[in-house]
């Protein structure tokens, strides 16, 4: 695991959660969802995958960037 979370870095987030198939299809599942709505969603997906898997305790904002620059690597004509 890449992880302090790489400045954010949506793509090393997205190779990270490789790793657990159910979350990232739960993930890839949402893409459609308005962002604040994916970012509702799926914060707490992400603190708890780090924290599993890592160890990483990922206060509630660091988990929102890092949800939302995931939301725009998955849907780049969101940031559009």
């Amino acid at each position: 695991m890449r992880f302090i979370m790489s400045y954010l870095d949506p793509a090393i987030i997205y190779r990270d959660l490789e790793t657990d198939r159910a979350r990232l299809g739960s993930i890839i599942a949402d893409q459609n969802l308005a962002v604040d709505e994916f970012v509702s969603t799926h914060r707490e997906t992400i603190r708890q995958y780090y924290a599993k898997a890592g160890g990483y305790t990922l206060d509630r904002e660091t988990a929102r960037q890092a949800t939302v620059a995931l939301f725009h690597y998955l849907r780049p004509q969101a940031s559009w």
